[in-house]
């Protein structure tokens, strides 16, 4: 033996009883391998904290490997190779070792290696740790960090922390999340400023330096801009302070509450569209309570008109046309809130859009004024539609009358009709609906200002209107886009700023019908002594019908209400055709008059006049039976005899 090595044996053997001592006394398993012996002696920790009883306190190296985790033994082998290699004088491994009942604890493992003059490890002392309890409190941290992590992503809710000397943020995972970042990014100033939306910015740097210099909590709302969108954030501070006073940090929370504001802004929406709702049943209501009156005095005027137009002059009879042209605006009016408001009865007909525009061509020329051209250009074979006359004539006036409010230093409205097929490659708008199939397309044309996309989004809502104050109602085009809805139709809108606009309408075309000739001759307006029973309980009104009728060869019974009427037709029953009569009338309605004179006379034919109605559901059931019309108010000579000769001829 080598001197240097017989001075270390000696040296060994005088510490043993030392070292025996000291494996008593310490709580770990310490261990005593010796190479030469392939022997390892353990201290009573062995027993005490892993329960292998074993008298003698000796096991060989083999046993002490069988004990290490399947999975661990090959990394712990691999650990002490690299002792081997380096010559190194510490070791130092965490694995799980198996204790006597089976199961594994989780130790930490340290040992110093002895080392021969040649380069022969001779011993290994050693201690090992066991580390259950810690790994198992570790494992309940990790737990109750995972149970927050997830209660924080479902409350949308991170943390952060500030840095008072570097003013940078520290932020917890889900606040990165929330906030699109890395995860443990630190928020330093450029950070936040790019991150916060740039008109909350000096509101959020305001709340924070006024809490940090009075040493107070703050909270704010705000927005930020992530690749993702807008957020919207909610924020919590307060201050963490020393024992003396002294602000260590700032720390808080910061909440998505993006979901709850778009909520919100919902809510006030649909709080907006209620108030919208009402605000159109409370002009509803006033429309109501005041059109049956108002369009009483509009038919009287006009009628009065038709009256004396063949026996003025020409001057005269220019007069009378701008009255009729006022008449029109008013029955305008009231026709876009009664139709606003669905308290328009409609009276659908075959009809032919070319005669309705050159009926209605003089009044559109007088509304628009020598500054503007009216062009029209009408298919001769267009198809015929089934709609209500008074409706289109309220389309054709919306339309012209919002072309020339776009021209005011003049230019040209071009009105068009045509036969169109549309297919299902192409539909004006998509969200319309429309079927494929033939329609009738009506297409006004103007060269005025044009309009902006965003003005065009929104021409169709209720109230909208880019006019003046006291210069527009905004229900021209909302009220236009119903018409179409109610006749199965659609619209197609195109518009350039500073090139004009136009406005393609769609009609269903009448299916197996021959296309009208817009040339073809009215019907003879002769009554030839037809009996009419006249109920109108609006005196003015009735005698101007009356008159009008009278004129036109007809022999006219009136009566100024219901009770008035039966009395006349009882009177005479045999003799009287057809009964034109108001729905509304005191005493008794239009409705229940004509219920009481059919128990009489079944097949009585019966026209009905009114310019507001509460219950159209009613209205509309009582024309489904048939035999019946319903004409609105106001109306002209020729409408009233028209309708009197188809309900007689059907």
């Amino acid at each position: 033996m080598a001197p240097a090595d017989r001075k270390f044996a000696s040296t060994i053997l005088r510490s043993e009883r030392a070292q025996e001592l000291l494996l008593k006394a310490v709580h770990d398993a310490l261990w005593d391998w010796d190479l030469g012996k392939n022997e390892i002696q353990w201290n009573e920790g062995l027993s005490k904290i892993f329960g292998h009883s074993n008298p003698e306190r000796t096991t060989t190296a083999e046993w002490g490997r069988d004990q290490i985790h399947p999975e661990d033994r090959e990394r712990v082998q691999a650990t002490v190779r690299s002792v081997l290699k380096s010559k190194a004088e510490n070791w130092l491994c965490e694995y799980r070792f198996r204790r006597a009942d089976g199961t594994y604890a989780n130790v930490l493992d340290r040992a110093y290696v002895y080392w021969s003059s040649d380069g022969r490890m001779i011993r290994v002392l050693g201690a090992m740790v066991d580390l259950t309890p810690q790994k198992q409190a570790e494992g309940k941290v990790l737990e109750r960090d995972h149970q927050l992590q997830q209660a924080q992503q479902v409350a949308k809710m991170g943390s952060w922390e500030m840095d008072l000397f570097s003013g940078v943020f520290h932020l917890s995972d889900e606040l990165c999340r929330i906030f699109e970042l890395p995860p443990g990014t630190p928020v330093d100033t450029e950070t936040r400023m790019r991150l916060i939306h740039r008109e909350d910015l000096p509101r959020v740097m305001d709340a924070a330096k006024t809490a940090i210099s009075t040493g107070t909590k703050y909270q704010i709302d705000y927005r930020i801009r992530v690749p993702s969108g807008e957020k919207h954030i909610h924020a919590r501070g307060e201050p963490v302070v020393s024992p003396n006073g002294e602000i260590l940090k700032y720390v808080g929370i910061g909440q998505d509450i993006t979901d709850r504001m778009q909520a919100e802004k919902a809510a006030r929406e649909n709080e907006e569209q209620i108030r919208q709702l009402q605000k159109m049943d409370a002009i509803g209501r006033l429309a109501g309570g005041i059109a049956h009156d108002y369009n009483n005095m509009l038919a009287a005027i006009r009628l009065n008109c038709e009256l004396v137009m063949e026996e003025v002059t020409a001057e005269g009879r220019e007069n009378v046309e701008q009255i009729l042209g006022i008449v029109e605006r008013g029955v305008s009016l009231t026709r876009q809130l009664l139709l606003f408001s669905r308290k328009q009865p409609q009276s659908k007909r075959k009809l032919n859009l070319n005669q309705s525009i050159q009926h209605f061509e003089k009044m559109l020329l007088r509304l628009v004024g020598d500054s503007i051209e009216i062009k029209t250009e009408c298919d001769p074979k267009l198809s015929p539609i089934e709609a209500d006359a008074g409706l289109m004539d309220q389309v054709l006036l919306n339309l012209v009358a919002n072309a020339k409010d776009a021209m005011p230093d003049g230019g040209t409205i071009s009105i068009r009709t045509n036969n169109f097929l549309m297919t299902g490659e192409w539909t004006p708008d998509p969200t319309q609906n429309l079927a494929p199939g033939p329609y009738v397309q009506l297409s006004i044309q103007d060269t005025g200002t044009g309009m902006t996309p965003e003005v065009q989004s929104k021409i169709f809502e209720p109230f909208f209107t880019t006019k003046p104050l006291g210069q527009g109602t905004g229900l021209g085009l909302s009220t236009l886009y119903g018409i179409l809805k109610d006749h199965g139709g659609g619209i197609n809108v195109y518009s350039e700023v500073g090139r004009g606009s136009v406005f393609k309408l769609f009609f269903p075309a009448l299916k197996d019908s021959e296309p009208t000739s817009s040339s073809e001759t009215l019907p003879s307006l002769s009554g030839k002594q037809t009996c009419v029973l006249l109920v109108e309980d609006e005196e003015d009104l009735r005698k101007s019908a009356e008159g009008i009728l009278t004129k036109l060869n007809f022999r006219v019974l009136s009566a100024v209400d219901g009770h008035e009427a039966i009395r006349i037709f009882n009177e005479q029953p045999d003799k009287i055709q057809i009964m034109v009569t108001d729905l509304t009338m005191p005493g008794m309605s239009g409705m229940a008059l004509a219920k009481t004179i059919r128990e009489q006379s079944r097949n009585l034919p019966v026209v009905f006049i009114s310019g507001y109605t509460e219950n159209i559901d009613a209205l509309n059931q009582e024309l489904g039976n048939g035999n019946s019309h319903f004409l609105t108010k106001p109306f002209s000579g020729r409408m009233l005899v028209q309708t009197i000769q188809e309900l007689l001829k059907e």
